[in-house]
């Protein structure tokens, strides 16, 4: 019985191990300072920015904006 409960333990450790190894590069991956802050790549909200670093002039947020409704529709 004493090997079964060994392979137990060992294999407790292994998931342990992977779940820190996972939580470890998840932590190393995450940017709060721009996860939070810029539009999903591909998004209305993201061309329009980058959009707007071009063509200041223009009213992107509007054009963001009338993109959004006609997808809806």
């Amino acid at each position: 019985m004493g090997y079964y409960k060994d392979l137990d333990v060992k294999r407790q450790e292994e998931e342990f191990e992977a779940h820190e190894f996972a939580a470890d590069c998840a932590e190393e991956l995450w940017d709060p300072e721009t996860d939070m802050n810029e539009p999903s790549v591909g998004s209305w909200a993201e061309t329009a920015r980058a959009m707007s670093d071009l063509f200041p002039d223009f009213d992107w947020d509007a054009w963001k904006d009338e993109m959004k409704e006609s997808e809806q529709l």
